[in-house]
């Protein structure tokens, strides 16, 4: 269990080193990185350095200040939050990087409150920055500035029935995504349940 935790959060979190892509291997390193440090006998001391940064050195050691927005460079999620871990006593806690950013200058987030970006760069830790606000303040700042994504269509019962008879003629479900503007996922789907099991 423990191992594939780390897996999935090897694998959302990139490599350490400045303008490297890569998802990390070992150590905070993508494979490649890992091994040229490994080969030239530089990664115990850079994993010494680490080890001896307080929270508050380390969190900023991912930060790159530009002339306006403070852009995390260390892991992040799905959706493009940065992520920072923080392990006290064998406990990990995972914070988003925005969020800490805010806590740690501002101050405490208000239960069930947002932290909001005004510039609307997900990867962006400047406090100035950030702003507190509930998720409807969040949507509302969303839609004004024209960022939110767009409504799914909604599934009509004749979408349904004029798919299973495509379907029935032999089109492709490709074919009947397009021509129905449903996506493929969807027609697959309704393909399965038209097949008797």
């Amino acid at each position: 269990m423990a191992q594939r935790l780390l897996y999935k959060l090897r694998a959302l979190s990139k490599c350490s080193v400045d303008g490297c892509g890569n998802v990390q291997h070992t150590r905070g390193y993508c494979q490649k990185h890992y091994l040229a440090f490994l080969k030239d006998g530089t990664i115990p001391t850079i994993l010494k350095q680490v080890r001896n940064l307080s929270v508050e050195e380390r969190f900023f050691s991912y930060v790159k200040k530009t002339e306006s927005c403070w852009l995390w460079t260390g892991a992040t999620n799905e959706k493009g939050y940065g992520m920072f871990y923080i392990q006290k006593d064998r406990k990990v806690t995972r914070y988003k990087s925005h969020r800490f950013s805010y806590e740690h200058h501002k101050g405490d987030i208000p239960e069930g409150m947002f932290v909001c970006h005004h510039c609307d760069v997900k990867g962006c830790v400047n406090p100035e920055h950030l702003f507190v606000g509930t998720n409807l303040e969040n949507v509302q700042d969303m839609i004004a500035k024209n960022l939110a994504p767009e409504r799914r269509k909604q599934l009509r019962r004749q979408d349904v029935v004029d798919a299973a008879k495509m379907l029935g003629l032999g089109y492709k479900t490709s074919q009947i995504a397009r021509e129905i503007g449903l996506k493929p996922t969807v027609v697959y789907q309704i393909k399965r349940l038209k097949t008797p099991t």
